[in-house]
């Protein structure tokens, strides 16, 4: 399943990206997909988000991606080192 993340990642977007994600993980819809294409900001709630998706997902057998994300985004992923348990992806590095 591919989720839309919204244009910014914070507060506002964390309720209804944990139900779209609880809901793809009833229906093991797996791969879970993040798709980030229209995503130019996200808060430090994002990587709690990240991690918290990466737990459940894995813990009900599925996997994680988080595509087209920009250079900004992409770079402070990898300066956390969340891309050494996150599977993520610069804008147009994904290929199904």
């Amino acid at each position: 399943m591919t989720i839309e993340m919204p244009v910014v990642i914070g507060i506002h977007a964390h309720s209804n990206l944990h139900t779209k994600v609880d809901n793809a993980i009833a229906s093991k819809d797996f791969p879970i997909i993040l798709d980030c294409s229209n995503t130019t900001f996200m808060t430090s709630m994002f990587y709690r988000f990240a991690i918290q998706v990466y737990k459940k997902v894995k813990t009900a057998g599925g996997n994680l991606k988080i595509i087209n994300m920009s250079e900004t985004l992409h770079e402070a992923i990898v300066l956390c080192n969340l891309d050494q348990v996150l599977d993520v992806y610069k804008k147009g590095a994904y290929v199904a």
